[in-house]
């Protein structure tokens, strides 16, 4: 066997061996795509409207680790409040920042105005104008 013919086999092997790690690869490694949720379309004008709700694993899957924006249905008093109702109710204000806001309120007083939230460490210009219109000290 001459050279240029064992040089061709070697080269061969290796696009084997090298083709055979991308296959082994993209079929264990590379995370599914993920799929698009269906959409939901509820008729409210109409008395008898009713929404199919998907019950697929993937759409039921999908939600568990999202987090859907907070919203507040009144005002939350940042002088009352406890860190878990800031928290909850407060888009932007986790566990952490809610624990900071009511050790504050703890070491200082109550708010006398919403704008002192700004004094808690974590707060700045904002994430007070995102919920300064869902808090009050009254």
């Amino acid at each position: 066997m001459d050279e240029q013919t064992r040089q061709v086999r070697f080269l061969v092997v290796i696009a084997a061996v090298i083709c055979a790690l991308l296959i082994g690869y993209n079929a264990f490694y590379v995370p599914d795509a993920p799929l698009s949720e269906p959409t939901v379309k509820v008729d409210l004008t109409s008395s008898t409207s009713s929404a199919a709700v998907p019950t697929s694993s993937a759409a039921a899957s999908s939600t568990k680790g999202s987090s859907a924006p907070k919203t507040a249905s009144a005002k939350v008093n940042i002088n009352t409040a406890t860190a878990a109702e800031l928290s909850e109710k407060l888009d932007g204000i986790g566990d952490t920042l809610a624990q900071r806001i009511v050790s504050y309120r703890e070491q200082h007083g109550p708010f006398r105005n919403p704008e002192d939230l700004k004094n808690v460490p974590g707060i700045g210009e904002k994430k007070y104008a995102k919920i300064s219109s869902f808090i009050t000290t009254s």
